[in-house]
């Protein structure tokens, strides 16, 4: 779902990983694990997330998260405002796959 104010994705991982360590200057990011268990780092804390759990990561604090399930994860994640994050993902999704873990590719996002 997206609005000019909202974006909402629905992330669906069959392996461990996830992006590079990144910011955002105009969004905040939320998270919310619906399957599987992520690690995130916001700024310098280190947090566990199981189905049912979510956090914030506000603008300006970099982030970096993970899927560390040996089974599938799934997880909502909401920008806010959207920004051009969804023109952003529409474009390094194009290989039906994670984005490129290069910082250089998420700095786009923000630019």
């Amino acid at each position: 779902m997206a609005t000019p104010d909202l974006l909402i994705l629905e992330n669906t991982f069959h392996q461990p990983g996830g992006p590079a360590r990144h910011l955002h200057y105009a969004q905040d990011e939320w998270f919310y694990a619906v399957e599987g268990e992520f690690i995130l780092e916001i700024g310098q804390e280190r947090l566990t997330l199981k189905p049912g759990d979510s956090v914030l990561a506000p603008r300006n604090v970099p982030h970096v998260w993970a899927s560390v399930s040996s089974t599938t994860g799934r997880m909502l994640i909401t920008f806010l405002p959207a920004g051009n994050m969804e023109a952003f993902f529409r474009e390094v999704t194009k290989a039906d796959a994670m984005p490129p873990q290069d910082p250089a590719l998420w700095r786009t996002a923000w630019n």
